[in-house]
């Protein structure tokens, strides 16, 4: 019995409050308050597994990540839901290979465009996306889409406290493989300009929220 196999039969043996608190944390609806200590680093431990072969399928495409894991004892409904929530984290992996095609200098030039035009100041809504891609020297549409979309999510999960700069240090070089210059030039841009960048977050959340009172209170008048 492999590893899978020992993560298939402990995940089966779970209670059914314990599977459905996994499958709504997967979603996003709430947190792990259901599992022991024990049972959250045999989820980790799943789920890295998971990722790992989601990495593989990128480069080989007969990797059915469903498959495997109703092989390997999991019901059909959550080997799905399993495959698919790896996909959210091969989106972010596969855009981090873009990044590591960057020289240091290039990658300095993005970071310091995105803060200052796409989330301090907003100028990027009245440039072309051209602009974008001849600015950051980019071989083609599809790695500035990449990269424009990575560095945004990093910059994101700071502003959400979700992440630390040093803990997003060490999941940029450990998770996404990005190499130890790139890693720092992209948390050295977010600590210069943190203040700027969590006032402009909080600026985007409460405005988004001033729409919903909004358009509330017209459709109660």
């Amino acid at each position: 019995m492999n590893d899978l196999n020992k993560l298939a039969e402990w995940f089966n043996n779970l209670e059914y409050e314990k599977q459905l608190n996994i499958y709504n944390h997967i979603n996003e609806y709430d947190e792990l308050d259901e599992l022991s200590p024990e049972d959250k680093v045999l989820l980790e431990k799943l789920v890295n597994y998971i990722n790992e072969i989601a990495c593989k399928q990128l480069k080989d495409e007969q990797f059915d990540i469903t498959q495997i894991l109703i092989n390997a004892g999991f019901e059909k409904f959550f080997a799905y839901t399993f495959n698919k929530f790896s996909k959210s984290f091969v989106d972010v992996y596969s855009d981090s290979v873009a990044i590591n095609e960057l020289s240091s200098e290039q990658l300095d030039v993005i970071v310091k465009f995105i803060i200052e035009n796409v989330i301090i100041y907003k100028h990027y809504e009245e440039m072309s996306f051209e602009y974008f891609v001849e600015t950051g020297g980019f071989r083609d549409s599809d790695n500035a889409k990449r990269t424009l979309r990575f560095i945004n999510n990093m910059i994101n999960k700071v502003c959400n406290r979700e992440l630390s700069p040093d803990q997003l240090r060490n999941r940029l070089s450990e998770e996404y493989k990005l190499s130890d210059p790139l890693s720092d030039i992209i948390i050295a841009n977010i600590k210069q300009n943190l203040i700027d960048l969590e006032k402009a977050h909080f600026l985007e959340k409460l405005n988004m929220i001033l729409m919903k009172l909004s358009n509330l209170s017209c459709s109660v008048g």
